[in-house]
């Protein structure tokens, strides 16, 4: 993190605080009513949106596990939960809708939007849950609440970032982190043995 600060200094001399340099995206609210009247008036309401799909596999949350810290969560406060990701991630958006079909709030999205409807959907969500892909980094840009599963594979080059509050990275934290995804384990632990308590936790 401090090296990649140090990079946008020296990009960015003029600002006083390079966290000025994050990136920063806004959505017009036609692009947001447009998508709640071609999809769900539910994305009206407060709802929390959960991106199970990554880049790989390996940096994938096993979807059992995720589904009962959606449940800890709904049982709690009953909320609207809504599915999204590209069709490329049916592998985790279709067991995970499966798993959660039988919740009375479910709004399942995935493979259904694209990019710019995606953004205006994580710009109406309350909160976010995603692993460490581009819809935990797009709903930084929106400022968007968030709760982010991220391993140790490339842990401090594309993550964790930002001081926000409302920002939460959660990881397994190992001495083999920076394996760059060559992991010594038959299953990545660093993001597997994350507790479902301690997502719902941060939820």
């Amino acid at each position: 993190i401090q090296n990649h600060r140090e990079l946008a200094k020296y990009i960015f001399p003029y600002l006083p605080d390079c966290q000025n340099a994050l990136p920063k995206l806004s959505v017009s609210q036609s692009e947001k009513d447009a998508l709640t009247k071609q999809f769900s008036p539910k994305l009206n309401e407060p709802f929390l949106l959960v991106c199970p799909g990554a880049f790989s596999s390996i940096r994938e949350y096993p979807v059992t596990s995720l589904a009962k810290a959606i449940l800890q969560v709904t049982e709690k406060q009953p909320t609207t939960v809504v599915i999204a990701g590209a069709k490329s991630d049916i592998r985790t958006t279709m067991p995970f809708g499966q798993a959660l079909q039988h919740t009375a709030w479910l709004v399942n999205l995935s493979g259904q939007l694209n990019l710019a409807q995606h953004v205006a959907l994580i710009s109406l969500s309350h909160v976010v849950l995603s692993m460490e892909s581009s819809h935990a980094h797009i709903a930084g840009a929106l400022g968007v609440p968030a709760v982010v599963i991220t391993g140790g594979g490339h842990y401090g080059f594309f993550a964790p970032w930002g001081e926000s509050k409302t920002f939460r990275w959660l990881t397994h934290p190992l001495p083999c982190f920076g394996c760059h995804w060559s992991c010594i384990y038959d299953r990545p632990l660093c993001i597997q043995d994350i507790h479902p308590t301690q997502i719902a936790k941060n939820l």
